[in-house]
């Protein structure tokens, strides 16, 4: 069973022969891309089907798993549902879209600004805020009161 981040849409992926090693539990919060499947209904219930020809990869170490802050060049960005996804050379970086409204733009407005480095703060393995690293920086010289 995969989901998104907060469990609240789920999607029966059933994966085959050496497929079925290929997503193991420690994979939990990476993401999974998987070609040359199909999808249906069973019983009410949207699933993905592999065959012999379907390739499934995991990116793995997408959130760290740990409380950090990293700074990452952002190369694309889009959006599913309530979450904003942000490509870079390497990963997929899930973006909750009440983290992306703090930075007071809109996505196509941040689409056509990138690529951009930004600081990006996880807490728990979520992201929990998103900053240009020269906006950090100004914050840090303010005196303390």
């Amino acid at each position: 069973m995969i989901s998104n981040e907060d469990n609240s849409k789920r999607i029966c992926l059933k994966l085959w022969g050496d497929q079925a090693t290929a997503v193991t539990d420690t994979d939990e919060g990476s993401s999974i891309l998987v070609k040359n499947a199909s999808v249906d209904k069973y019983r009410s219930k949207t699933q993905i089907n592999t065959t012999e020809i379907t390739s499934v990869e995991v990116e793995r170490g997408v959130v760290p798993s740990e409380d950090t802050t990293t700074e990452q060049e952002i190369i694309g960005a889009s959006e599913t549902g309530s979450d904003i996804y942000f490509a870079t050379e390497s990963d997929n970086i899930t973006v909750p879209r009440s983290v992306f409204n703090n930075m007071h733009t809109n996505l196509q407005e941040f689409i056509g600004q990138l690529p951009m480095k930004l600081l990006i703060s996880y807490e728990n393995g979520h992201v929990t805020q998103v900053t240009p690293p020269d906006a950090a920086a100004v914050g840090a010289d303010e005196p303390a009161n």
